[in-house]
């Protein structure tokens, strides 16, 4: 175990003595237009764009990281903090020192700064040192030890402390030497992030996870275990350590050597690592000091463009490394508030007499020492006042209301306002115009001489402004009588409304009078006299449409009679009346009005076949106003027609009915019973079967009281006058015909089906009959070959019989399953012939603990043969691949649904003709599992292993598939968990080399690919490495980092001179990478480019290109800065190729 002491004070950003520890030269910085020379250590970048932005951003807060101003602080500076300090500059989050140190502990250390920022909104995040100890030795990330150590005081922390957030610092491989990354460490960073994360969430999700990366772009997985992409699935943001002065950006100016600017550096890296983060926020960490050789704080407008290069290139904010260090103008206000707006406006005129003036500073203020007033310019008086203030806003508010028509001037005097810093308002002045314009009416309802008003109309007026009551009166007045009308007034804003207290007389011309100095604005200016007039209504209302329509036959004797009119009605003095025409009867009958519509019911039903007349008499119906309806008279006849059968059911002369059968027959309309009988006879015997006869609608059900006899034929009878319709119209006789069931049901399908083998010990039986069946009077059996029948139950639903075996079947055994002669039989008593089938259970029986220990093997056996084993021994039993491909998807398919049932592998046969594509690439859990699903149902389905199965990759060849789930299962033998992702790496299973590529696997006069010392050193480069590229990115980081640049024209050593000279052009460089490569079986050959180089100068260039996972990687060795297929010290987009050769010719 780690002593509570291991993990150092001394971390990534920054300790307790120094300022940082990270001096690293860097290996790859990414940006589009980066190059690192291969003679030089510090970093060469060049410059996208120069933009300033805002400078300040306003605080974070709460739990979002959009807007973050942060500070690294080291344990030993939580005592002398000055919040005050932190308070000025804005500060968000702070990163602090949380290590398990002895002096000061951490726990004082979180209970101190807690303690100090109580109330400040300021948040507290424990930075971590996660993968260096106090020694400054690395610890390797996959130690179990030290990531369980991490783990246990990681949830100490939240559990015991309010803190925000958990900050992981050297959370990475040192990225030198042998302790680079490479896929496995890049694996174990993520697992161990997002093992942070999950544990941290467990306990408290709004705890934020957040990590200290390195700024070298796509290299960073490579050589550090850091990939911005996959990390940022399990953290809440990312803080790249962008620190331009550990990069070469380190003279008094923060450029570099060769004259480039480390705040364009900034930008682009900030960039790319926003675009990787997949909306992830990304907190720029910058550095405020030159570098770690040259401890000198950098001027505070340098920050300022270091922060706004970060901001304005997606950051989500920053993180200042580190306090102490920080310049001491950096942050200070100098600026003296301005008015960016008054409201109202200078010189704005009609302002009300109550307004409250609102004044918006450019920053937030507070109130000064001198005063500020508000003051009548025509009589010299100020006025009384108050003021608050809220953020950047002013609000001054009158005492009592302004004088209409008058001038006033708002007084700010010189320091009467100051910002937060102090800085002092320069003398304000600004004038306005009490309202001085009378209202107007903008409009009116009713309009000016608008006719057909109603009689209850509600009058509204709207005015140019919001207006009150004045002295004078609002009146209505009939011009006919000469009399004001009885009104009540209700004023809303700009609106008056207008109701008069009874209803107005119909065709009668009305004036709204409105007198001078009735209404008035808030300022007290009076409208002037206003009229207008309007005439009630005088219009008659008319029919739109009648329902029944006139003159309409058929009518339903239920008929309810609806009446629409052209505008809404009420009953007058005289009647409605529904006439029976042929009696000359009135019939009785309910009316109701609602809106324009009446409705006309009759009490009782009406005589069928009859004509009817409705009559509306000369004001039996008036319009609101009193307008009286014209008489009107409409006339319909009832329905005379005989229902008749639309379809019945079983149809007539059917066979095969069943003996439960329910009888329906659907009618054209709706019928009920009418006086004669409706029957059901059974045509052997003469008899009549006892029924139940329902109606519903336009439907009769007959149901028989019990089952019918089977293979017998039926009549139904309808006896004319049976059934009628609603009116009464009786039906013709009808008879239908039909024959009850006579045919055995037969099995259509049986599992598990004849012959089976392989069948589960637990196997529940399944028969599928032809027909619903229930149990007959002989017996269902199951018994082994011995004659001896095991204990089952049986079920029976629908058509289907269930057979359970009371306990499990005895593995390897012959079973049959018998179904005797009339052991089953249909609904309608049809016996089943007897039947019999028989299956074999399974003989081998394996558990998840031996499928993960031959995956093992299997993983094991590939990777030192490149090919699959012929079988894999599980206990004593030696299991073939495509069996075990099958072991393998249905064992991690119960890992991953937390099942653990025995397993019996198959008879399956291998796949015809396996084929896929090349490919290198991961694929993660989420589709692994789906792929297997698809194997396991392939198998299944087809008793065959897959020749392929399709992936986001490509199609992934049969001997893969095998491969990389034994990887997966090998991975959980040995972790317990299963893998976030797995590679895929065809060239592990399928090493053939295409014909047409041999040629590229010779040796030629300069490529001496069979000499001993070529032979040796392609050996060791590619010792213990598995995959094809895996080989080929060794040999390539090898000739690039150990080889030496001359410059000359064409050839001079070959291969083996270069080796033992160890430097040369690019001509002698390829030749040493490619005969490396083709020694150990990779195919490569040289291509010739004519290229623009970092320098500016173009020259004509030699590189290799390598075949692996199915295509050619261009690789050049030439420059520090490229990595396999990357090439960064000359334009590829611009390049000229010239062509590509198996031998060069110069």
């Amino acid at each position: 175990m780690l002593s509570i002491n291991c993990i150092s004070a001394a971390t990534e950003t920054g300790n307790t003595t120094n300022t940082s520890e990270q001096n690293i030269t860097s290996n790859v910085i990414n940006s589009s237009n980066t190059t690192i020379q291969k003679s030089m250590d510090t970093a060469n970048t060049t410059n996208s764009s120069n933009t300033t932005i805002q400078k300040s951003m306003e605080a974070a807060g709460g739990t979002s990281y959009s807007k973050v101003k942060a500070v690294w602080i080291p344990s030993d500076y939580v005592s002398s903090l000055n919040v005050t300090a932190l308070q000025n500059l804005g500060i968000t989050d702070v990163f602090v020192k949380s290590n398990l140190i002895s002096t000061p502990s951490y726990s004082s250390v979180l209970t101190s700064i807690l303690q100090k920022l109580k109330g400040t909104n300021i948040r507290v995040h424990a930075w971590i040192t996660c993968f260096k100890d106090a020694n400054g030795d690395w610890i390797d990330p996959a130690n179990k030890t030290q990531q369980d150590f991490l783990i246990n005081s990681i949830t100490s922390i939240v559990k015991n402390y309010n803190v925000s957030g958990i900050n992981l610092d050297y959370i990475r491989y040192s990225g030198s030497g042998s302790n680079t990354a490479g896929e496995s460490g890049t694996a174990a960073i993520t697992a161990f992030v997002q093992r942070v994360y999950n544990t941290v969430k467990s306990i408290n999700s709004s705890v934020a996870v957040s990590a200290d990366l390195m700024p070298e772009g796509s290299a960073n997985a490579y050589y550090y275990g850091q990939n911005y992409t996959q990390l940022a699935q399990y953290l809440d943001f990312l803080v790249p350590m962008i620190y331009k002065g550990n990069y070469g950006y380190n003279s008094s100016t923060g450029t570099s050597s060769s004259g480039k600017n480390g705040t364009s550096w900034i930008a682009s890296t900030v960039a790319y690592i926003v675009s990787q983060a997949n909306g992830t926020p990304v907190i720029a960490g910058l550095q405020t000091y030159r570098s770690d050789k040259n401890v000198t704080a950098i001027p505070a407008s340098e920050l300022q463009n270091d922060i706004d290069a970060a901001i304005n290139n997606g950051s989500s904010g920053y993180a200042l490394f580190r306090y102490g260090l920080i310049n001491s103008s950096f942050g200070m206000d100098s600026t003296i508030p301005t008015v960016k707006s008054i409201d109202p406006a200078n010189n704005s005129v009609n302002v009300p007499i109550n307004k409250v003036i609102k004044v918006t500073f450019s920053e937030s203020i507070k109130r000064g020492t001198l005063s500020i007033y508000v003051k009548n310019s025509s009589t010299g008086k100020y006025v009384p006042i108050t003021t608050s203030i809220s953020g950047n806003v002013l609000t001054i508010t009158l005492n009592s209301n302004l004088t209409k028509g008058t001038t006033y001037n708002i007084i700010l005097n010189a320091g009467s306002i100051t910002d937060l810093a102090g800085n002092a308002l320069k003398a304000y002045t600004t004038k306005f115009t009490t309202d001085a314009t009378a209202p107007t009416v903008k409009s009116i309802d009713p309009s000016n001489n608008s006719a057909n008003i109603p009689i209850n109309k509600t009058i509204k007026i709207t005015f140019s402004e919001p207006v009150k009551a004045g002295t004078l009166s609002i009146y209505l007045k009939n011009l006919k009588t000469g009399k004001y009308v009885t009104v009540t007034k209700k004023i809303s804003s700009n609106i008056l409304t207008i109701t008069p207290a009874i209803s107005l007389t119909k065709a009668t011309l009305y004036y709204v009078i409105l007198n001078a100095g009735s209404i008035t604005d808030l300022a007290g200016n009076s409208l002037k006299s206003y009229t207008t007039k309007f005439t009630t209504d005088k219009t008659a209302p008319t029919i739109k449409s009648i329902d029944p329509s006139n003159n309409s036959a058929n009518i339903a004797i239920n008929k309810v009679i609806k009446v629409t009119f052209s505008e809404p009605v009420k009953a007058g003095t005289l009647s409605i009346r529904v006439k029976n025409l042929k009696t000359g009867s009135y019939i009785s009958i309910a009316k109701k009005i609602s809106g324009n519509t009446l409705t006309i019911t009759p009490t009782s039903n009406l005589i069928k076949a009859t004509q009817y007349a409705v009559v509306l008499n000369a004001g039996s119906i008036t319009d609101l106003a009193g307008n009286s309806l014209k008489s009107y008279t409409t006339k319909f006849t009832t329905d005379k027609t005989a229902p008749t059968i639309k379809s019945i059911d079983p149809s007539n002369n059917s066979a095969n009915i069943a003996i439960n059968k329910v009888i329906k027959v659907t009618f054209n309309e709706p019928v009920k019973t009418g006086t004669l009988s409706i029957k059901l006879k059974n045509l052997k015997t003469g008899t009549y079967v006892s029924i139940t006869k329902t109606i519903s609608g336009n439907t009769l059900t007959i149901k028989p009281t019990s089952t019918l006899t089977k293979a017998t034929q039926y009549a139904v009878v309808l006896n004319a006058g049976s059934i009628t319709d609603l009116a009464g119209n009786a039906i013709r006789s009808y008879t239908t015909k039909f024959t009850t069931d006579s045919t055995a049901p037969t099995v259509k399908s049986i599992d598990p089906s004849n012959n089976s083998v392989n069948v589960p010990l637990g196997k529940v039986i399944n028969v599928t009959f032809s027909e619903s069946i229930k149990a007959g009077t002989l017996g269902v059996g199951v018994k082994d070959r011995t004659g001896k029948y095991i204990p089952i139950t049986t079920s029976i639903s629908g058509n289907v019989l269930t057979i359970t075996p009371k306990s499990n079947l005895t593995n390897g055994t012959l079973y049959y399953i018998v179904l005797n002669a009339s052991s089953v039989t249909d609904l309608a008593g049809n016996a089943l012939k007897a039947y019999t089938t028989q299956f074999t259970t399974n003989g081998t029986i394996f558990t998840i603990t031996q499928i993960n220990a031959a995956a093992a093997s299997v993983k094991s056996y590939v990777e030192s043969n490149n090919r699959l084993p012929n079988y894999v021994t599980i206990g004593t039993s030696q299991v073939k691949m495509p069996q075990f491909l099958q072991l393998l998807v249905t064992s991690l398919l119960q890992i991953n649904n937390k099942t653990n049932t025995f397993m019996i592998p198959g008879s399956i046969n291998a796949p015809e003709s396996p084929t896929g594509s090349y490919m290198y690439g991961n694929i993660v859990l989420t589709e692994y599992l789906s792929i297997a699903q698809n194997i396991r149902n392939y198998i299944n389905s087809n008793n065959c292993a897959p020749n392929y199965m399709t992936s986001s990759l490509g199609n992934i060849q049969y001997e893969s598939l095998v491969y990389i789930y034994s990887k997966i299962l090998n991975y959980y033998k040995t972790n317990g968990n299963l893998p976030n992702y797995v590679l895929v790496d065809s060239s592990v299973t399928n090493t053939a080399i295409p014909s047409e590529l041999q040629q590229y696997l010779q040796a030629t006069t300069n490529c001496q690919v069979t000499n001993s010392q070529i032979q040796t050193l392609a050996k060791s480069l590619t010792s213990g490495k598995i995959s094809a590229y895996d080989k080929a990115v060794a040999i390539f980081n090898w000739v690039r980092d150990k080889l030496g640049y001359s410059f000359y024209y064409n050839t001079k050593y070959g291969a083996v001179g270069t080796l033992n000279a160890m430097t040369g052009n690019c001509v002698d460089t390829a030749h040493l990478l490619i005969a490396l490569e083709r020694a150990a079986g990779i195919p490569a050959r040289y291509e010739h480019v004519y290229a623009k180089f970092s320098s500016g100068n173009w020259y004509g260039h030699v590189i290799a290109q390598v075949w692996v996972n199915g295509k050619w990687y261009n690789v050049d060795a030439t420059s520090y800065s490229n990595t396999f297929g990357v090439i960064k010290n000359w334009n590829a987009s611009t390049a000229t190729y010239k062509g590509t050769y198996a031998t060069l010719p110069f």
